[in-house]
């Protein structure tokens, strides 16, 4: 099922359940998103949540390396979301598992970012990652 996203323009995300599994696909968005959207997600095993940054100085940093000078408003005009909002997302829709995707190389390394934030029920995505899938649970990776 698609879901409307917030990216500035139209985006979509997904809802798809699977053997009993609810996943969900929220890329290129903020966290600014409808209450339709939000209760579509409400209760998702597997949250694939855009997290482009640890923080907004990551994002202005982008900006300063593109030579462009970042907007006043970047707080409610950016359109991704940092790992703080990717955690808070998954605590409002109580989503089982967050796993962290479309990462920007601003963030910390690999390794960082798992010390500093992975937990039961937030995962640290990476590139070629897979999720095993069980019926009703989630992997321990």
């Amino acid at each position: 099922m698609p879901v409307a996203l917030n990216h500035g323009g139209p985006a979509s995300g997904f809802v798809i359940a699977y053997q009993g599994i609810k996943i969900a696909v929220v890329t290129d968005t903020s966290a600014r998103l409808s209450p339709q959207t939000l209760g579509a997600l409400q209760g998702v095993d597997i949250l694939l949540a855009d997290t482009f940054s640890e923080d907004l100085d990551q994002v202005k940093q982008l900006y300063k390396d593109i030579g462009e000078k970042s907007p006043p408003d970047l707080q409610t005009s950016w359109p991704h979301m940092t790992i703080d909002e990717s955690m808070a997302l998954r605590e409002k829709i109580a989503a089982r598992t967050l796993y962290t995707i479309h990462m920007s190389r601003f963030m910390a390394p690999h390794q960082q970012l798992v010390k500093k934030y992975e937990t039961d029920h937030v995962k640290i995505g990476w590139d070629g990652l897979v999720i095993p899938l069980l019926s009703g649970a989630t992997s321990k990776n």
